[in-house]
């Protein structure tokens, strides 16, 4: 008996530390940056970056409902942050592109902790994590709707 209390409080203390190191090691995201940048076509062309606030900062440029400079607050972006490691965005490469012309570019960019990641893809390719990753932002761009003009 006294064996098995021993064990089983050895088990725990081992579970709460792994706990501890892996809480300790996930990255902290201190800022998302999605960039479209344009093709020869009517691909939309804006930038948002989030913030761990809430803050969305959002540029217009052109084939977008939104043009020019806004800002609005959103709820989600631990959930976001969250998939950085799930996905690991880090470990991914940091160009992926089809062979041919005419196609718009996405770059995701995060900051955190461990410090900063570009992702870039041109055109239909990379990961479907970073695709789905990209997709949730602009999921949370288009939920928002708060906007107020930049200054």
């Amino acid at each position: 008996m006294v064996t098995f209390r021993i064990s089983a409080a050895i088990g725990v203390a081992a579970f709460c530390l792994g706990t501890l190191i892996a809480a300790q090691t996930k990255t902290t995201v201190s800022e998302i940056v999605l960039e479209r940048t344009p093709c020869f076509g009517s691909c939309p062309v804006y930038k948002v970056t989030l913030k761990p606030d809430g803050t969305i900062l959002y540029q217009g440029i052109r084939f977008v409902p939104r043009i020019g400079k806004f800002t609005a607050q959103i709820y989600g972006f631990d959930r976001i942050a969250a998939l950085v490691d799930r996905f690991q965005l880090n470990k991914m490469k940091d160009r992926y592109a089809v062979t041919y012309t005419d196609q718009a570019t996405t770059d995701t960019t995060i900051k955190t902790s461990a410090g900063t990641k570009t992702i870039s893809v041109y055109g239909p390719s990379g990961p479907d994590e970073l695709w789905a990753f990209d997709k949730a932002i602009d999921g949370l761009v288009a939920d928002a709707r708060n906007w107020e003009k930049a200054k």
